[in-house]
């Protein structure tokens, strides 16, 4: 199995109002993991909008997402919790992060 990483893709497309061209990408992104045997996980901003959330790249980015994550801090307090799964309730837990990787919240161990 492989993996595939692309860390804010919102960034290559801030400049770039081509809507159909940010969708081909993503769909192709998408093609990719479906034919091969491989995991992708991408990150995306988020921006505020009347008061709530919402992914940067917007309605073309919410029809490719399998799974969506969103993972927050707060002072020292990390979550993540799962927004939305076709096979995974929502739910969330705490975290940290260590020089040995990311660990569970103190005292868990």
């Amino acid at each position: 199995m492989s993996l595939i990483i692309v860390d804010s893709i919102a960034s290559h497309f801030r400049s770039d109002n081509d809507y159909m061209k940010r969708a081909q990408v993503l769909w192709d992104i998408a093609d990719v993991v479906r034919t091969s045997d491989c995991v992708c996980i991408v990150t995306n901003q988020v921006t505020g909008i009347d008061g709530r959330q919402e992914a940067a790249l917007g309605i073309s980015w919410a029809t490719v997402v399998g799974t969506r994550v969103m993972l927050e801090r707060i002072e020292t307090k990390r979550t993540m919790r799962i927004v939305f799964s076709p096979h995974l309730p929502n739910s969330q837990c705490e975290f940290r992060v260590e020089k040995a990787g990311i660990m569970g919240p103190a005292g868990s161990e």
